[in-house]
């Protein structure tokens, strides 16, 4: 009872959580047995079982991060222009292109390094990639085709 054991458990969970994230990364790159079933199969009970998401949709955000890493409109790892954007140069483009009338985005990139720790981790891991995976798995169940083991 108390504030410390229920404090100590939320961490411990964050913790066994991010851990699982790095753990599917690594069987997701086929990097952790010699045998690649092993590994597409460890990835999938990781990602589906433990961080309730979907193997389909991480492969194809994860091969688009590695075909255009740190491209902003292609890496989706870094695609948030309308919260974040990584260094100066795309913050300065990104910026001529809200000037023009070409891009969203009300967020003064200035002042992001100061923002970042209260928006970034709260929101960018356990809200929006959840969102992005709901979307993703959801959309492709409309179609007519499972999200889940692709």
């Amino acid at each position: 009872r108390g504030w410390i054991p229920y404090t100590s458990a939320v961490m411990l969970l964050v913790i066994a959580q991010a851990q699982a994230g790095w753990l599917q990364h690594d069987f997701g790159h086929l990097s952790v047995f010699k045998s690649r079933s092993l590994n597409l199969l460890a990835h999938r009970f990781v990602i589906l079982h433990l961080k309730a998401a979907s193997s389909a949709w991480w492969n194809y955000r994860h091969y688009l991060h590695h075909a255009k890493p740190n491209i902003a409109e292609a890496d989706p790892d870094i695609n948030m222009p309308y919260v974040f954007m990584l260094g100066e140069d795309m913050s300065r483009t990104w910026a001529t292109k809200q000037k023009h009338g070409k891009a969203g985005g009300v967020m003064p990139y200035n002042k992001q390094h100061q923002y970042w720790w209260v928006v970034g981790p709260p929101l960018l891991l356990p809200l929006y990639f959840h969102y992005e995976n709901l979307r993703y798995v959801l959309g492709n169940a409309l179609f007519g085709r499972s999200g889940m083991w692709k």
